[in-house]
């Protein structure tokens, strides 16, 4: 792993930081403290993280990076913006081989917004491309799953859903 982060951070209070950034989008999910100290946590992120083949191995990890991946991001809890991207051009996610895969969440002021995408090699060397986007406001989440693949038979689909959460008041 190479990298760095710039800025200023706290881990003793990142985590409180996150909960408050989050909470407008999913509040019966992630329920504020009374009282929490916050310090400030305004940095940025920029990793590269080699083949990680040995590692998963010994580890029995679900995922094995083959080729550099790249992680970059922000958060800035002063503003409650935060963006993370993850690209990894080769991969072996739960038994299945990922080519150009790419993960982003960020949020605005209105939801929070999640994607992942990529290229499932089948057998043959059929290719199916995904792409699974999430956006999360006011205790709902939607959902959205799109398939197809390149092939001489031709498939597609696309699913949505939506999920709302709700809180009894007073339980935490």
């Amino acid at each position: 792993i190479n990298g760095e982060i710039v800025g200023n951070y706290s881990f003793t209070t990142i985590a409180n930081s996150l909960k408050k950034t989050l909470n407008p989008y999913l509040p019966a999910l992630i329920p504020l403290a009374k009282s929490q100290r916050i310090d400030e946590n305004n940095f940025s992120l920029n990793f590269t993280v080699g083949n990680t083949e040995k590692l998963s191995n010994i580890l029995s990890f679900p995922v094995t990076f083959y080729s550099d991946v790249n992680i970059s991001g922000f958060y800035n809890n002063l503003t409650d913006k935060l963006q993370l991207e993850f690209f990894y051009p080769s991969a072996k996610i739960a038994g299945s081989s990922v080519k150009s895969g790419y993960f982003k969440v960020e949020n605005n002021k209105d939801k929070l917004i999640s994607s992942l995408s990529g290229i499932v090699l089948g057998k043959k060397y059929l290719q199916n491309n995904f792409e699974l986007t999430l956006d999360a406001a006011n205790n709902t989440v939607n959902t959205s799953v799109f398939f197809d693949n390149v092939d001489k038979k031709k498939f597609n689909g696309k699913v949505n859903a939506s999920a709302l959460f709700s809180r009894e008041e007073g339980t935490n």
